[in-house]
């Protein structure tokens, strides 16, 4: 793959990770029902509705609002500046996300025994980006300092 179509790809799921996260944080603050109807995954509102979906009294769709925001200035970074470490940033911030979405996978599976279309969806979004941005980081990053 080349630079350009990693950043792609890579913009075009940091959009739809926000996309997805706002509708999560949106039916939260609006305490709105979300619409999930899909065998064996149509429990969102039960996963929504947990004590396990906020952190400091904050809905964790508003974290998943910031996480894939700030993936998508970091991926407009390299696009105009590509210096090593933005790349490297870029590469760390994946590898949070992928972090995250396990605990959180595994909240749902183990603790709250329901599971969330949502949720599952942005756990995907961050397992694709962070072997891309690896890629992106192995092939494209420039080597030596900072820059």
């Amino acid at each position: 793959m080349t630079r350009p179509l990693i950043l792609v790809v890579l913009a075009m799921l940091a959009f739809l990770g926000t996309a997805d996260s706002f509708y999560l944080a949106e039916s939260a603050v609006m305490d709105t029902t979300l619409v999930c109807t899909i065998d064996g995954l149509s429990d969102c509102n039960v996963v929504a509705q947990s004590h396990y979906e906020q952190l400091f009294n904050i809905h964790l769709g508003v974290y998943g609002v910031a996480f894939y925001v700030a993936l998508f200035a970091l991926i407009l970074l390299i696009r105009f500046r590509p210096y090593r470490l933005i790349y490297q940033a870029l590469l760390g911030w994946s590898g949070i996300g992928v972090v995250a979405s396990l605990v959180f996978l595994g909240i749902q599976f183990f603790l709250i025994q329901a599971l969330c279309v949502y949720c599952i969806g942005s756990a995907v979004i961050t397992f694709i980006t962070f072997p891309l941005s690896y890629v992106l980081y192995k092939r494209f990053a420039p080597h030596g300092s900072v820059q």
